[in-house]
């Protein structure tokens, strides 16, 4: 049944998955959903490693961004630049706790999220980072996607220069260290952390009066479905596949494109990302 925000929008969820890179270490994503949204959360790989497992600061940052987004969109959101605001100010009070008297280094993410405002009959979709949300509007079968263009941009940039990531050497660890503290820094910031000012430069796409649609949030461990080409290198396809099968079909195969592809194995300083992906639809219903 639809989750009813208004006369006229609602959403109904259809599947979600979220499962971990690795069986020795915590899934760092999160994901959910309320009555008036739907999000995905990242945490970037932790550079803590001396701490135990679950008190990772990406594993805090998805939990506690998870907490947050339910609590601030649990009736009619506020507009998006001021959902990523506020969430960003609700993970720095809680942070100093979580830190205690350790020097960590702040915590970073990604997100991306899809809020609708019944009272102006709008959709608002947003990312930050590498997260990725593709809606399709059902009438045209036409497929628009929302990602955080300038970190991917620049993190795609970076790793190709890296020479060897999976060696994990002291001095790549090192500049991994500075390569995230300027995402958190900026400027621009381009990450989820305990920084506000991040909800300048989040890419927001607004739709007045949406149609029909359905939308897949997913984070980038998820979103390598694109590199498959099993799904023609295409989101319509991607969603098309989801829709019959379900996410988790989707899963096992970038699953097996990880541990056959050498192209992949030869960029990538894990073996294979945290996967989360909420898939739903956009509906309209008569007053």
């Amino acid at each position: 049944m639809p989750t009813q925000c208004s006369a006229h929008l609602a959403l109904e969820i259809l599947d979600f998955v979220s499962v971990g890179g690795s069986v020795s270490k915590p899934n760092e994503d999160s994901g959910g959903w309320s009555e008036y949204a739907a999000w995905i959360v990242d945490g970037a790989t932790s550079l803590d490693e001396s701490r135990e497992w679950n008190l990772t600061s990406s594993r805090w940052l998805a939990t506690v961004a998870h907490r947050i987004m339910g609590d601030l969109t649990q009736d009619a959101p506020i507009g998006t630049r001021e959902v990523v605001s506020e969430l960003s100010e609700g993970l720095a009070s809680n942070w100093a706790q979580f830190s205690g008297n350790e020097h960590l280094i702040p915590p970073a993410g990604s997100i991306a999220m899809l809020l609708l405002h019944p009272e102006q009959a709008a959709l608002e979709m947003a990312a930050i980072g590498d997260c990725v949300i593709v809606l399709r509007d059902n009438s045209s079968g036409k497929a628009q996607v929302i990602t955080g263009g300038e970190f991917v941009a620049q993190e795609q940039e970076y790793l190709a220069q890296v020479p060897d990531p999976q060696a994990q050497t002291d001095e790549f660890i090192s500049d991994l260290v500075r390569n995230r503290l300027r995402y958190i820094h900026g400027p621009p910031r381009l990450v989820l952390s305990i920084f506000p000012a991040v909800a300048e430069t989040t890419i927001v796409k607004s739709i007045q009066d949406p149609p029909e649609s359905i939308a897949l949030i997913a984070s980038d461990g998820f979103a390598r479905a694109l590199d498959i080409p099993e799904f023609g290198h295409s989101w319509e396809r991607v969603l098309e596949v989801a829709l019959g099968r379900g996410l988790t079909s989707i899963l096992s195969a970038v699953r097996e494109w990880e541990r056959n592809s050498a192209s992949f194995a030869a960029s990538q300083y894990k073996a294979s990302d945290d996967a989360s992906a909420l898939l739903l639809r956009v509906v309209r219903e008569a007053s």
